[in-house]
């Protein structure tokens, strides 16, 4: 049975208050305006950074994910230290984890944990759009690596097993062990 532990009359519970400079709040706040946002890739999948963890210490990555209809955007893979956070805006993307896929359409929202073997495609008519989050902001690098890879070249539209490692990511289709301490 789980209790919640009691104050004594020795133990204040006030909570204290957060203490800003209002001043250096506002040069950290960001303001990303529609058609602005870092564009890193842009293949089968084009990913457009609102946040890039600039603005929140590297707690939290912000992104549009666009996956071009009839494409595959990649391989399944799973991350050791991030979330990912997908809501479908439009169109509808096949995403699996680990053996289960699902279509899935606007309004569905999948949140990954690390560990979890997951990815997604689109082999509709149409491109599917989805809002991304990445906690901690550390697989943005990953995007801006293969971003560059993929200028020098265009061939390339698969992640690099390399890249991806250096981002605590990798390649496959089972559930990865916890880590040991």
């Amino acid at each position: 049975m789980t209790t919640t532990p009691q104050s004594s009359e020795h133990e204040p519970t006030t909570v204290r208050p957060l203490v800003w400079d209002p001043e250096e709040i506002q040069k950290r706040v960001s303001l990303i305006e529609a058609g602005d946002g870092e564009i890193t890739l842009d293949g089968t999948l084009q990913m457009k950074l609102l946040e890039a963890g600039d603005t929140t210490a590297g707690r939290l990555a912000v992104g549009i994910a666009t996956v071009q209809k009839g494409r595959n955007s990649g391989l399944q893979h799973r991350h050791q230290k991030h979330d990912e956070g997908f809501y479908v805006l439009s169109g509808r993307v096949e995403f699996s984890v680990e053996k289960e896929t699902r279509i899935v359409g606007p309004g569905t929202f999948i949140m990954v944990p690390p560990g979890a073997p997951h990815g997604f495609h689109n082999p509709f008519d149409e491109e599917a759009v989805m809002f991304c989050t990445f906690s901690p902001s550390l697989y943005v690098g990953l995007f801006r690596e293969m971003a560059e890879i993929m200028r020098k070249d265009p061939t390339q539209l698969a992640p690099v097993e390399e890249v991806a490692r250096r981002y605590f990511t990798e390649f496959s289709e089972e559930y990865a062990r916890p880590p040991i301490d």
